[in-house]
């Protein structure tokens, strides 16, 4: 039985998103599945200022790095530690990887939707969980669905649109 963290990380302009608290229904998913698989997890927001800014996502990556570090060392009781980042939340991550290289050695993987990617390289995290991230990119890729489709019904604008 493994205890897995999932660190959420919002993105631009989205400190309040809906989908990086625990009790959200994306989240409450990857919960029971690691659940039935035998597994328990701690989902834990991380929150930056949202700012739409170089420094402001750079701050954020050093603060990303810094709890991750404390978290990792305040609890040994984590077997894989996870980031599952939207938006320019993925930027802060790559920030915190790439000035705090030593923070790779604590992650276990990493998990984005929609990032504006630069450059993008290949990094081995401390170990695999393919199945995790699978099932994590589906459950963002659906949330971004939803965040699009519920809007537009509401507007009654999806009626001319959906079938």
């Amino acid at each position: 039985m493994a205890r897995v963290a999932l660190v959420t990380v919002h993105g631009t302009f989205a400190r309040n998103a809906a989908w990086v608290r625990s009790d959200s229904v994306p989240l409450q998913r990857v919960a029971a599945d690691l659940s039935n698989r035998g597994d328990s997890c701690d989902v834990l927001p991380f929150r930056w200022s949202g700012a739409n800014t170089f420094s402001a996502r750079r701050r954020a990556g050093e603060a990303l790095a810094a709890f991750v570090e404390s978290v990792r060392s305040e609890s040994t009781t984590y077997d894989e530690f996870f980031l599952v980042a939207h938006s320019h939340g993925g930027s802060v991550v790559a920030y915190a990887v790439r000035d705090y290289p030593q923070i790779k050695q604590l992650i276990t993987g990493v998990v984005t939707l929609a990032t504006p990617w630069f450059t993008v390289r290949p990094e081995r995290f401390a170990s695999e969980n393919r199945l995790l991230i699978a099932r994590c990119v589906s459950l963002l890729i659906l949330c971004g669905l939803l965040l699009v489709v519920v809007p537009l019904i509401s507007a009654g604008v999806a009626s001319d649109i959906l079938p």
